[in-house]
C-alpha cells in the first residue's frame, strides 16, 4: 500500500520537475524576464523577477491542487451564512480575483508576444528548408491545431460536467 503511494508520488514530482523546466526553459529561450528588466529600467532586479515567476508558479499550485482544503471551506462556508463576515469576505474574494486576473492577463499576454516573435522565425526555417511557397500555409496549420486542441480540451471537459 505504502509503496504504491510513494511510487504515485515520485511519478507525479518527476512529471511535475519536467514540466517545470520545460516552462523555464521556454522563458529562457524566449528571453521574457530580461525583456521585462529591460522595458521597466531595472536590471539589478532580474532575480527578484525570476523568484516572483518560480513564487506565482508555486502559488497557483498550491491553489490548485490544495483548492479542496483552502477556499471551498471558506466558500461554503459564506454560502451557508455560517459567517458573519460573509459580505466583507465576498468582496474579498472578488478583490483578489481581479488582482489575480490583471496579472494573469498580462503574463499571458507577455507570453503570447514573445511567442509570436518566435513566429517570425519560420522564414528563416523556410529558407533553409528551400521552402518556395507555404510558408502561410504552415503557420495556418499551426493556428489550426491551436484552436482544435483548444475547442476540444474546452468542450471534451463542458460535456463531460453535464
Amino acid at each position: 500500500m505504502w509503496i504504491k503511494e510513494i511510487v504515485i508520488i515520485l511519478f507525479g514530482l518527476a512529471g511535475g520537475c519536467v514540466v517545470a523546466g520545460g516552462v523555464f526553459t521556454v522563458f529562457t529561450a524566449v528571453g521574457l524576464i530580461p525583456r521585462f528588466a529591460e522595458q521597466t529600467g531595472s536590471a539589478d532586479h532580474i532575480l527578484l523577477y525570476e523568484n516572483m515567476l518560480i513564487l506565482g508558479t508555486l502559488a497557483g499550485l498550491i491553489t490548485t491542487v490544495y483548492y479542496d482544503t483552502i477556499a471551498a471551506p471558506v466558500q461554503n462556508s459564506i454560502s451557508h451564512g455560517k459567517v458573519s463576515l460573509g459580505l466583507f469576505l465576498t468582496i474579498l474574494q472578488y478583490c483578489i480575483l481581479s488582482l489575480y486576473g490583471f496579472f494573469t492577463g498580462n503574463y499571458v499576454g507577455c507570453l503570447a508576444l514573445s511567442i509570436a516573435e518566435i513566429a517570425d522565425a519560420l522564414p528563416i526555417m523556410a529558407r533553409r528548408f528551400s521552402m518556395k511557397r507555404g510558408i502561410g500555409i504552415a503557420l495556418l496549420a499551426l493556428a489550426a491545431g491551436k484552436l482544435a486542441g483548444s475547442l476540444y480540451y474546452y468542450f471534451h471537459a463542458l460535456f463531460e460536467t453535464a
